[in-house]
């Protein structure tokens, strides 16, 4: 019997606005060998990422929004945003933001909370807030899609100390969630409630409605009943109970909750002045916000140029991942090349695994990624990378788990950083750009730059693009007399456009 998509998807959003993600989950992941309909492709791709199922999405909405040459495909404005958040989801945050750059909100408004979306995966709460202000602007939003707008710009503003701000909007969402009956979200804006309070110290209201909050979540058993946990901890640490988060950073890494993890470190260290604690922060952290907002909180606090991760409990032998090298060793691996890369951006996180979209983003930037054939590049790296570090007798191996991978210790051994390597380890395009700097000062043709950097045409047409957009280099000329030239060279010379 043909499947009725329209009714099912129907009843599968109904279901996600409930908050039976794992009922929809369920039902989505039968649909993984089916062949969706396009015009129901892009819904698919939505709840798919909704409930933490990207691949799903992925792989519908892939063809359509990255078809092949032989095989031409228009996606309209609304497929390629929901392709933009399934890879935010899946950790491609690169492409996703590219994508999303590209496209017109005033056709689909939704494209202002993904461009949200991508800011907040990378902790940048401040850049959220416009964002979000300017999908709020917009008039099409159903009352559902408003609401979920303004939880996400109230847990802006409580991240930013925004308090006057947070508390209104907030009552007003009080208010709502409660008319339209949304559980979900009322218990999301109970919790941002509390820790609205938590923020200005205000004990007794903030564990109010903690006590609110668990009672309306309590059916639901899943990990926003963790968070008032986490919260009811962070309460009794800044009362003075210096133990109170002990067993919740247990906690979080057992649920493999990676941010609450990271986070819970980050009031710690912050409150006590930690030094030893913040510089693992800093360094174990790959986002640039984060570790600016570190600076900032902790006045007067500078980061180490270099850093020793120790994993076990002794030092055991140390790896230079900034060199590739094991110390007292001549040869290691080749700087820049990938399997090199690879060791470097594991070791730029020490909380969160890594997904394989965003491994294949950060090794490979100039290309699309594509649900099939990134990952399978991937694993070849992964292999060669497994059996250097057996080579070299570390006790160390690179460990998958559940889509995810990470650095793991089978004995004791240390990681040293360096805080320049650490800094630009995620910035490919840059340093491909500099390569191009070095062997033509003076500007470059396609022909020669793909020679040179050995990319094809395409991947290399994608790094002209970035390096356009970030104002690193310029197109000189048209068609076939095209040149690009650096933009500190255009300005020393004075032929800018």
């Amino acid at each position: 019997m043909p499947i009725d998509f329209a009714a099912l998807l129907l009843r599968l959003d109904r279901w996600v606005r409930d908050g039976e993600g794992g009922k929809t989950r369920a039902e989505l992941e039968s649909l993984m060998d089916v062949k969706i309909p396009r015009p129901h492709a892009a819904k698919v791709g939505q709840l798919a990422w909704r409930v933490d199922l990207p691949q799903l999405g992925l792989r519908v909405l892939n063809p359509i929004v990255r078809p092949r040459e032989k095989a031409p495909v228009i996606a309209s404005q609304n497929e390629t945003a929901e392709y933009a958040a399934c890879l935010l989801k899946a950790g491609a945050w690169d492409e996703a933001g590219l994508l999303l750059k590209n496209l017109s909100p005033q056709e689909v408004p939704a494209i202002w909370l993904y461009r949200a979306f991508a800011a907040v995966a990378r902790w940048d709460y401040p850049g959220s807030i416009p964002l979000l202000e300017h999908y709020l602007s917009e008039k099409k939003l159903s009352a559902y899609q408003r609401m979920v707008g303004e939880v996400n710009l109230a847990a802006a503003f409580v991240s930013e100390h925004h308090f006057q701000k947070a508390t209104p909007l907030l009552r007003q969402l009080l208010y709502h969630s409660s008319v339209q009956r949304s559980q979900l979200v009322l218990g999301r804006v109970l919790e941002l409630s509390a820790e609205n309070f938590i923020e200005q110290k205000k004990w007794d209201k903030a564990e109010s409605f903690l006590h609110k909050a668990e009672s309306v979540l309590k059916e639901s058993n899943g990990i926003d009943l963790f968070f008032v946990k986490k919260f009811r901890a962070v309460i009794g640490f800044r009362k003075g109970n210096k133990k109170a988060l002990e067993s919740l950073r247990k906690e979080a890494v057992e649920r493999k909750h990676w941010e609450t993890w990271r986070d819970i470190d980050r009031i710690e260290a912050v409150a006590k002045r930690d030094t030893q604690l913040l510089a693992h922060l800093y360094y174990g952290t790959p986002f640039p916000i984060f570790r600016e907002s570190l600076m900032k909180v902790v006045k007067g606090w500078v980061p180490p140029e270099s850093y020793q991760w120790k994993m076990g409990k002794g030092k055991g032998e140390i790896l230079k991942v900034w060199a590739g090298k094991k110390d007292g060793n001549e040869d290691g691996l080749k700087e820049g090349q990938a399997v090199h890369r690879l060791l470097v951006v594991l070791a730029s996180d020490f909380y969160r695994p890594f997904r394989t979209a965003t491994l294949c983003n950060l090794l490979y930037p100039e290309e699309h990624f594509h649900p099939e054939h990134s990952p399978t590049k991937l694993r070849q790296i992964l292999v060669r990378l497994r059996e250097w570090l057996e080579e070299q007798g570390l006790k160390l191996s690179v460990l998958e788990e559940n889509g995810g991978y990470r650095l793991h210790h089978e004995g004791d051994v240390t990681l040293e950083l360096v805080e320049k390597v650490h800094t630009a380890s995620r910035e490919r395009p840059n340093v491909l750009l500099d390569q191009l700097r070095e062997k033509f000062p003076l500007g470059f043709g396609t022909a020669e730059a793909a020679k040179a950097l050995g990319l094809n045409p395409r991947a290399l047409q994608r790094l002209l693009e970035k390096g356009i957009e970030s104002g690193l280099i310029a197109r000189v000329g048209k068609g076939k007399n095209t040149r690009y030239e650096f933009e500190d060279e255009l300005t020393a010379t004075g032929t800018g456009v």
